[in-house]
């Protein structure tokens, strides 16, 4: 066995997809599922249906019915029968048997011998009065997001799917956020934001503008945006105060920037603030800078630092490095290390100037390297001053 395997891994290795799909079979043999779920992904994604439908079948073994629909359809959807069988089994289960037919339908089409009994048996045992009631779409949401939250995307994939596929605006929604996470069929994803945005969903109009935007259609998303600002949604109003923003109108910037900051949208105080500075309202830069400090922005919290310590207010200018730090702000970082470096607290500096310096910040290795030659520690300090030096630090 140990032979076999390592064969097939130099065979994966040169990109040989019926390896991963042997591989994968040699794991489903031993019970190793998810092991043989991650080699038969593989060679899925090399063009072998028959890899799917036994994701399907090993999935639906483990009780993982939604995971096993979701395979089964990709399968189906390349023609295979058995596949489609699968589904029609699974789609029973889920008590949607209108579904179920259709995929054992064609798993007869396709010449597979239990499908005519299975549709016998529906004609025989089912009627239009006593077909079981199918899901809701508000309960096969509520089946996607409890999938997410197990980490199990496959079945949040499938549920988010039917809810879609019954004309729910969360589900398409929720569909083409799970398939952009997945970095999946970009197309299908956009399709999916599209479907949310038609029947009304805010963030669906807004996903669907910064999709458009990004393939250089600016109208389209520019007019996708506006949906999503007019149905309340705060990313949408603060994109369009971007494009205000970069057509020079800082008139009107502003306004979506504030309205964006009204609808708790923190990242716009920074926006603003930057913008309202470059264009020599320091007061308004400053109060900006203040409400987005106020919603949590690790970034306005450090320009809250910067203008505090210029007031002379140190405890209030330490208190708001320590948010923006926090929050991730290597600027925030490297102020916090640059205040008590002057204050003497060497060990709390020290601290705020490694965190700065894991950032990126070319300061923050700056007052690393001051900190180690102080403590005499030249090695580390040459150190810390090449890489201040490698990000541009210029000063003495």
């Amino acid at each position: 066995m140990k032979g076999a395997k390592a064969a097939y891994l130099r065979s994966i290795s040169r990109g040989s997809a019926n390896a991963s799909l042997n591989l994968g079979l040699l794991h489903a043999d031993r019970g190793a599922v998810d092991e043989a779920v991650r080699h038969l992904r593989t060679a899925e994604e090399n063009g072998i249906p028959e890899a799917a439908y036994v994701i399907g079948r090993l999935l639906e073994g483990r009780d993982d019915l939604w995971g096993a629909e979701s395979a089964y359809r990709r399968a189906d959807a390349a023609g295979h029968a058995h596949a489609a069988y699968g589904l029609g089994s699974v789609l029973m289960k889920h008590n949607d048997v209108d579904g179920a037919r259709e995929a054992f339908a064609r798993a007869r089409d396709r010449g597979h011998e239990g499908a005519g009994h299975m549709l016998a048996l529906l004609d025989q045992q089912l009627d239009a009065t006593s077909k079981p009631d199918t899901q809701s779409a508000r309960d096969l949401v509520a089946r996607g997001v409890d999938a997410e939250q197990r980490g199990d995307h496959t079945a949040a994939e499938a549920a988010y799917l039917r809810a879609d596929e019954l004309g729910d605006a969360e589900g398409a929604y929720r569909l083409g956020e799970v398939l952009t996470q997945a970095q999946r069929d970009p197309h299908q994803a956009l399709q999916a934001f599209a479907r949310a945005d038609e029947r009304g969903h805010p963030q669906g109009a807004t996903r669907l503008g910064a999709r458009l935007m990004d393939s250089g259609v600016r109208a389209d998303g520019e007019a996708a945006f506006t949906r999503g600002h007019e149905r309340g949604d705060a990313m949408a109003t603060y994109f369009l105060g971007q494009i205000r923003d970069r057509d020079g109108d800082s008139q009107r910037a502003a306004t979506f920037y504030r309205e964006a900051l009204d609808r708790g949208f923190s990242r716009a105080g920074w926006s603003l603030g930057l913008m309202l500075r470059d264009v020599g309202d320091a007061a308004g830069s400053r109060c900006a800078f203040e409400r987005g400090d106020a919603l949590g922005h690790p970034e306005c919290a450090y320009h809250m630092a910067v203008h505090y310590f210029d007031d002379g207010n140190i405890p209030d200018a330490l208190a708001a490095a320590r948010r923006a730090d926090a929050g991730g702000s290597s600027g925030g970082a490297e102020f916090l290390a640059g205040l008590q470096f002057d204050r003497g607290e060497t060990a709390e500096a020290e601290e705020a100037a490694k965190r700065a310096d894991e950032r990126g910040s070319a300061l923050g290795a700056r007052i690393l390297s001051l900190v180690f030659q102080q403590r005499g520690d030249i090695h580390s300090a040459q150190e810390a001053e090449a890489r201040a030096r490698q990000r541009g630090y210029q000063g003495a």
